[in-house]
């Protein structure tokens, strides 16, 4: 969410991770989300974020900004057998 009212906002990307250990050091990147918000006042902005695995393994990430309706960025991943 947005500290200042109507200033573009550079949020942190959310990072996408795979592994078992609650350290994200142990576990390996896969990704990140994208996210361009745009200006709106101070704690408007509303992230929502869905991920879904289809059955080839592909991890498919969306992010959808709530507050305005807006755009729905998507990102796959696909599963890493190396």
């Amino acid at each position: 969410m947005s500290s200042s009212s109507n200033r573009s906002l550079m949020l942190p990307q959310p990072e996408v991770y795979e592994g078992e250990n609650r350290l994200t050091r142990h576990n390996n990147l896969l990704g990140i989300v994208l996210l361009d918000i745009q200006p709106a006042p101070r704690g408007v902005p509303m992230i929502e974020m869905t991920f879904d695995m289809d059955e080839n393994g592909t991890l498919n990430v969306m992010a959808q900004e709530k507050s305005a309706g807006g755009q729905k960025p998507k990102m796959n991943i696909y599963k890493w057998n190396g």
